[in-house]
């Protein structure tokens, strides 16, 4: 007699993928940007930043979100709106777009903040950290993975990464260990 997996390690095992294949698209975004620019200016890096919050903007995720999904903190993103008219526009116009119909569902993460929520819980965050970095509300991811087990089954998935990198990086820290800088080009 053949003894066929639970439907429950069937549906840990998707979620693992999903979640592979989130910091897999996140990893090879990166490698292409690379390969297409080489080492950015600092003024290349912030023009591919402010795309990246604009296509946050556009995907519904709000101004943590958006700072998230560039890789900065929300106050540059602040910053970059008030110091430039034709990028805030493009934000306020992105966010228009985004926008749900008034009459529709109560408030739920888009699936780009979704997406945003893994690989940031995936990458080392808490997940009520993720949750507050992304300006989400607790109660409302906390009611999706009540009622929805695949998200649920998506974030313990994500949270496992957490916490298996947590205990690499605690098993293969070396005394004395600095941090890493990336040097980029400057243009006055």
């Amino acid at each position: 007699m053949s003894h066929q997996p639970s439907a429950r390690a069937a549906h840990d095992r998707w979620a693992g993928q999903v979640v592979d294949d989130l910091e897999r698209s996140a990893r090879a975004e990166h490698e292409l940007t690379v390969v297409l620019r080489g080492q950015m200016s600092l003024a290349e890096e912030n023009a591919f930043r402010r795309a990246e919050a604009l296509r946050a903007a556009a995907l519904g995720l709000g101004p943590r979100g958006c700072a998230l999904a560039a890789g900065i903190s929300e106050k540059l993103l602040t910053d970059w709106r008030a110091r430039q008219p034709a990028f805030d526009a493009a934000m306020a116009a992105a966010q228009t777009l985004a926008r749900p119909p008034a009459d529709s569902r109560p408030p739920a993460p888009s699936p780009a903040a979704l997406g945003l929520l893994l690989r940031t819980v995936a990458s080392g965050t808490t997940i009520a950290g993720a949750i507050e970095s992304l300006g989400l509300s607790a109660h409302v991811v906390r009611r999706l993975r009540e009622l929805n087990p695949g998200i649920d089954a998506l974030v313990v998935a994500a949270s496992g990464r957490r916490r298996r990198r947590r205990a690499m990086r605690r098993t293969t820290r070396t005394p004395g260990a600095r941090l890493a800088y990336r040097l980029v080009e400057r243009e006055e």
